[in-house]
């Protein structure tokens, strides 16, 4: 099984459609985000995780993963493997 992982990022994603002067965002914060999930791939510019999976006979098995999340590597602050008994 996959090593399943809390991971601590910034978001670099803020998007805002509405009319709004640019400046007031310079002195707003990045939102640091934290997500849970099993490690599917780590690659020199990012980690990609799911959080969900299906078994098939009772195990994990590659390609039934659900609930995919993309992390740049350079937004990760933080990784820690979590500890769990799974099915």
């Amino acid at each position: 099984m996959k090593p399943l992982l809390l991971v601590k990022w910034i978001d670099s994603g803020l998007c805002d459609p509405s009319w709004i002067e640019a400046k007031s965002y310079e002195e707003k914060s990045m939102p640091i985000c934290l997500t849970v999930g099993w490690l599917h791939k780590k690659t020199k510019d990012k980690t990609i995780l799911f959080s969900s999976y299906s078994l098939d006979n009772n195990e994990y098995k590659e390609g039934n993963e659900g609930t995919i999340q993309i992390i740049y590597n350079k937004c990760i602050l933080e990784v820690k493997e979590c500890r769990v008994d799974t099915p």
